[in-house]
Formats: C-alpha cells, structure tokens, sequence
C-alpha cells in the first residue's frame, strides 16, 4: 500500500447529489451533508443506494461532516477525491516506483504548484539529465469497456494546461500530462472524444508537439491505494 487512509473510513449509502460539490448521504440511518470532492459529472457512479465509504471530517468553517471518499462500482471501490492524484504521483517519484520508460523515471522532486505563465502546474521535477519537467496531473474515474477516459464533463480549463504545457517546450521544459486511473479495471486510457472535442484535439496536438502524456492506474481498498499498473495511451478518435 502507497498510501492509507489515517482513519477508518465510514460506510453510506448514497442518495443524491444537491450540487457540484455537495451531496446526501445516508449514514446510520440518518441523512447527512457530504462535500464531494470531484467537480466531474460522475453520473454512473453516484446512483442511489450505491455503498460509498466517507472521511469524517471537522472544521469551524465546514457545512458538512464527511468528504465523500471511495464509492462501489461494479464490485471495484472507485476513488473519487481529485485531490489525491497530487500525492499518490508524489509517492511514486519520491520511492522510485516509475517504470523506466516514464519521463520521470529518476527525476528528483522540486516543489509542488510552479508559477507558470498565468497559472501554475502541479509539480516540477529534475530528470537525470538536470531537465525541469512540468507535471499536470488529472485524476480519472470514468471506466467504460476496460477503457479509462477523460473527462467525464467538458473542461476549459484541462484544454488551457495542454496549451500552456505545449508553450513550454519553447523555454527548455519537458512537460507532462499525468492521467491517474483512481480505479483498477481500466486496461487502456484515452481523451473523451464523445464528452470534449477540443480537450482530445488539445491532447493529440500536445502530444505531437513533445508533451509527455502518460496514464497509471492505483488498486482501490477501504484501506488505502495501491499503485497498479501503467496503462497505455491511445489517442484516437475510436478504439476497436
């Protein structure tokens, strides 16, 4: 296990969802407010009924009394916070577990959130051959037919990394785009042609310009994640 869960985690049921980032859950036979925290539609997962497990949480400034963590799919626990893909890849760098043919096999980790342009990425890494390498890092839920994609909502904002990362290039950077698969019955990854055109055009084009694009997929207990597998990258426009 990379990483656990400090806490046991708490079973519910899920009942509806009220916005983007909030929700109703069942627990102990009680309705209670859950934050969400995942902007993405999520539609086939967040049915009601379906057996979800929640962090407790407190703070003066909280609604609510839960973060929505982990929800049951199909007999597989999908993790549902975007926040998390920011660590899990932090492990994976700082413990040496990126396969050799990743862009950073190696690297040495700088910081977290580097100012770039107008905005800022989610880490930056020094290669072996003292490169800086932008990392962009997307967190994935959607599964259909073994086929991990991304996104499950149309993203402006996911379209504008893949054009900062692309802008890079031109100052010496090697960029990344990180797709991790919060799921373990994903066996490829694609863009979401279907969902958003423009962010698949945006990835191809990347991709062709020099940006790295890689995608790994994480093992999914009550107890915590564990790393799984890279999954390869197709771009096309329809998988057979």
């Amino acid at each position: 296990m990379i990483y656990n869960f400090i806490d046991s985690l708490i079973e519910g049921k899920f009942q509806k969802r009220l916005n983007r980032f909030v929700c109703n859950v069942e627990v102990n036979g009680e309705s209670r407010l859950c934050h969400v925290p995942n902007s993405g539609r999520m539609k086939e997962l967040l049915l009601p009924e379906t057996p979800v497990l929640l962090q407790k949480k407190q703070g003066k400034q909280r609604k609510t009394d839960f973060d929505l963590a982990l929800v049951l799919y199909e007999g597989h626990w999908v993790s549902v916070d975007s926040r998390l893909p920011n660590k899990l890849f932090e492990i994976l760098v700082k413990k040496s577990l990126l396969p050799e043919t990743s862009v950073a096999y190696g690297a040495e980790f700088l910081r977290r959130e580097p100012s770039y342009g107008r905005g800022r990425f989610d880490m930056e890494l020094m290669s072996t051959n003292s490169d800086r390498i932008l990392i962009e890092l997307k967190s994935v839920t959607l599964v259909q037919n073994n086929l991990a994609l991304f996104p499950d909502a149309p993203t402006d904002r996911g379209r504008r990394h893949l054009e900062e990362l692309t802008d890079s290039l031109r100052e010496g950077y090697q960029p990344a785009v990180i797709f991790l698969v919060q799921r373990d019955d994903a066996l490829c990854f694609a863009p979401n042609w279907e969902m958003d055109e423009a962010f698949s055009k945006a990835l191809v084009q990347a991709q062709e310009q020099g940006v790295a694009v890689e995608s790994y997929a994480f093992k999914v207990t009550p107890e915590g994640l564990n790393y799984c597998q890279r999954l390869p990258v197709t771009t096309q426009r329809e998988v057979e």
